[in-house]
């Protein structure tokens, strides 16, 4: 009799440590899936696209520190996203079409911006290519990319001895006043012009031949820079 009370009694504390085990393991489960998840972590290579993207299209740039980022509600998400400009996503979509003057057309608005002329580049050559897979003349394609280069290299080149322009002072330029300025192949060449590609060169070789000399946009037109430097 008295060890059937003991097997009972050794059952029950049996049967309630099992219980409390199972009750705390719950516990630990719900704990943990009510934890929030880490911030998301950008790769270096994602970071540098986001950087390179802001510089082309003169984005502000976003101060940065090595605080934890805190998790932002969508709410605050949606209104710290920047939206890509209306010219360059016009371009992009009339190029995928193969709408290469509407696609030029669209980025006007933006030059004389870095990025605006990026894709100018980007639209004809594109278009020269389209032309000589059909056997057509592409001279006058080439010539505008040649002007699209030099024009970019008088407002964003480095030039010895000549200060850069900021990226707020870009924005108020009237780029007609100085759309019209003389890009001589011969004296100009192509060396110095950085949106040019080394197809682009061998393009321009074999249409034009080798020019005599290589230089800055700047240096042809010095009085020119000057005026717009003391303008700003």
């Amino acid at each position: 009799m008295g060890l059937s009370i003991l097997a009972a009694i050794g059952l029950l504390v049996l049967i309630v440590w099992a219980l409390h085990r199972n009750q705390r393991r719950v516990n630990e489960e719900n704990v943990d899936r009510n934890l929030p998840l880490p911030p998301l972590q950008l790769s270096e290579t994602e970071v540098t696209r986001m950087s390179e993207l802001d510089e082309d299209l003169d984005l502000p740039q976003i101060a940065t520190s090595h605080r934890p980022t805190p998790v932002a509600t969508k709410t605050a998400l949606a209104s710290t996203l920047v939206p890509v400009d209306q010219w360059l996503a016009r371009s992009r979509e009339s190029l995928a079409k193969g709408e290469f003057v509407n696609a030029l057309q669209q980025c006007h608005s933006a030059l004389p911006q870095m990025g605006a002329f990026r894709q100018c580049c980007m639209v004809l050559r594109a278009q020269i290519r389209e032309l000589k897979k059909k056997r057509q003349s592409y001279d006058d394609a080439l010539e505008q990319l040649y002007r699209i280069a030099a024009l970019a290299d008088f407002f964003h080149g480095k030039t010895p001895n000549m200060k850069a322009l900021p990226p707020s002072a870009i924005k108020q330029i009237n780029f007609s006043r100085w759309e019209a300025l003389r890009c001589p192949y011969a004296e100009l060449g192509f060396k110095h012009l950085s949106l040019l590609t080394k197809t682009d060169a061998k393009w321009l070789v074999q249409q034009w031949g080798e020019p005599e000399e290589h230089a800055h946009m700047r240096e042809l037109h010095l009085n020119q820079w000057k005026e717009l430097h003391n303008s700003l």
